[in-house]
Parts: structure tokens; C-alpha cells; sequence
């Protein structure tokens, strides 16, 4: 269902090489809008500096029509222990669209 959905993009990101996270996972507007990303163009190189450290457990899925809100843990990170994880979906497709503190 859509919950896996969600889950599964949050597994790519977990996973993902910068490229894929860039041209795949994250919205248009993230990468425009999160300045430590410099735009859809240094995407990749801030991605493969400050991207996902380590594994992501996810604690909470809630789906509220074309929007997702994920809480996940990050076990063994003292400075972001919780995340919250924003999705929107966009043409049918599931994209990351904001990245913090949970």
C-alpha cells in the first residue's frame, strides 16, 4: 500500500548513491529550496557530504492525502537521534520534500 510506498523511498534514500537520491528521491523544490544542497546542480556532491549517515529506523508513517510525514530513528547519532522525513507525492511518485529534527 502506500505506507510501503513511503518506506520504500526512505529505504532508497537510506541506501541510495547521491545521484539517485538527486534525479529520484527528492523533490524539485527541496533542492532549489535547502540551501545545503546549492541548488539541482551541486546536489549530488552535498548529498555525498551530508546525506543519510548510517541506518534509518522508521517508527511512524502518517499519510494525509498527496503528503507523508515519516519519524525515523538514527541509532548511534548523538546530534540527530530523530528525524522527521516530509514526502509529497508528484506524479504519482513519492519524493522527499523536507529533511529535520524529529
Amino acid at each position: 500500500g502506500e505506507e510501503q510506498d513511503v518506506a520504500e523511498v526512505v529505504d532508497r534514500f537510506e541506501d541510495g548513491s547521491p545521484e539517485t537520491i538527486c534525479d529520484d528521491l527528492l523533490t524539485e523544490e527541496y533542492k532549489v529550496t535547502y540551501r545545503g544542497f546549492g541548488g539541482p546542480d551541486h546536489c549530488a556532491e552535498r548529498v555525498e557530504d551530508a546525506g543519510p549517515s548510517g541506518e534509518l529506523d522508521i517508527t511512524d508513517i502518517t499519510i494525509t492525502g498527496d503528503a507523508a510525514t515519516v519519524l525515523a530513528d538514527q541509532p548511534g547519532q548523538v546530534v540527530q537521534p530523530h528525524i522527521r522525513i516530509t514526502l509529497l507525492r508528484q506524479d504519482g511518485e513519492w519524493r522527499i520534500d523536507a529533511i529535520g529534527a524529529g
